[in-house]
């Protein structure tokens, strides 16, 4: 009974944050002209570390990938990959989570995008409880751009809150 109350709460989690756009500027994804959060190719043509061949890997919640699939929303992502990783720490394991999709550019369709996709650019960070304690500005790309001295592809220069 427990394990059903648990699955419901976190369908119900989960309709929530797919009801909720977060779209910080509308259109934020058309600013920077490719949808650089979703288009790699900026950072293609000047980084060898970066894979020639398209793919994305999206990090998920725990129970993200059961209602994607429940939802019927693994269909945007194909093809892909469904990876999960553990790593054994000390308060038990730590278990991650991901879908690959080999879609070229963006492998999202926008109102059924996951979460992380959705807060992007900032990064939820989580204790080992699965509590948010905190967020950062998701920033790999960023980082490659200051490394590279590249004016930044995001054009989002303040978020509606701290």
């Amino acid at each position: 009974m427990s394990e059903i109350l648990d699955e419901v709460q976190e369908t119900a989690i989960f309709d929530r944050i797919y009801a909720t756009d977060l779209t910080f500027i509308p259109d934020c994804w058309k600013l920077c002209g490719d949808a650089h959060c979703c288009s790699f190719s900026r950072y293609k043509a000047k980084f060898r570390m970066i894979a020639r061949t398209p793919f994305q890997e999206l990090p998920l919640l725990p129970g993200e990938y059961e209602y994607l699939s429940a939802k019927g929303y693994l269909k945007q992502f194909e093809p892909f990959e469904h990876r999960v990783l553990e790593f054994p720490i000390d308060a038990g394991t730590l278990r991650v989570e991901s879908v690959i999709s080999k879609k070229p550019n963006c492998a999202c369709e926008h109102n059924i995008r996951p979460t992380v996709c959705r807060l992007y650019p900032l990064l939820p960070i989580f204790d080992v409880s699965g509590r948010l304690v905190a967020t950062e500005q998701l920033g790999i790309y960023e980082e490659m751009e200051a490394i590279d001295g590249l004016a930044p592809a995001c054009q989002l220069k303040a978020l509606p809150f701290d």
